[in-house]
């Protein structure tokens, strides 16, 4: 699936996906189950098993993830970092006990956002369709302090437009915190790309630009390092 504004897009089965991916040329994966029914754990671990199989470069899972069980589950299926969301804001103490448990390198928080009307930038949560209130700084600053070992930063608003990274968003939320920066949302060309990491983010993630635009993932990489962003071509 991909989405526009978390709006759900139908996309080709994981099979196919993963066979039309470069994967040598990929430097993480970052699987995320967003159906909204019926979803279970147990079908992000067989999802998780699938790719592993195919894919060796790290992997980050998540959607769904309510328990400590779910870490071991995940993990044990491939995936080397676990990626959480509204549970960690229903309970900010988990995003600790995770960190404790598996090291905060296994703990990526997924922080969705949304500018507000009065220009501040409000985390959301369920897939992008409650506002918490919390403001995204002080949010992404107390999953740093609570252990989240990264952040992977989604512009709600940016989400599948092709418009580029929401990179006032990046600065701040970046300037705030000392622990990786994913940025995600909103890429529709490479130069987007090379924005997002200028902005300050420590990695790009994007998903249309190669779902939909079929562009070629090593194309990409080349223009980002003739744009003086040091990245590998290839990973084996």
């Amino acid at each position: 699936m991909n989405s526009r504004n978390f709006e759900l897009q139908p996309m080709v089965n994981l099979e196919t996906m993963i066979q039309h991916l470069n994967l040598k040329a990929i430097d993480e994966l970052v699987v995320l189950d967003v159906s909204r029914k019926n979803r279970k754990i147990e079908d992000l671990c067989q999802n998780v098993k699938l790719i592993s199989k195919k894919c060796f470069v790290p992997i980050s899972a998540g959607g769904g993830v309510r328990k400590i069980d779910d870490f071991y589950g995940l993990l044990n299926s491939g995936a080397d970092k676990v990626v959480i969301n509204t549970i960690a804001l229903e309970s900010p103490e988990f995003i600790s006990k995770a960190s404790e448990t598996f090291g905060s390198q296994c703990v990526v928080v997924s922080i969705d956002v949304k500018k507000g009307k009065d220009g501040d930038y409000y985390v959301y949560s369920n897939d992008g369709k409650i506002n918490t209130g919390r403001k995204v700084l002080d949010w992404a600053q107390e999953v740093e302090t609570l252990g989240g070992g990264e952040i992977y930063l989604t512009s709600i608003d940016r989400d599948g437009v092709a418009q580029g990274y929401d990179v006032g968003l990046i600065e701040k939320v970046s300037k705030a915190i000392t622990i990786p920066l994913i940025a995600s949302g909103g890429v529709g060309q490479f130069s987007h790309l090379t924005e997002g990491i200028v902005a300050g983010a420590s990695a790009v993630s994007l998903a249309n630009l190669f779902h939909y635009i079929g562009t070629n993932l090593i194309n990409a990489k080349l223009y980002m390092a003739q744009h003086g962003v040091d990245c590998p071509l290839w990973n084996f």
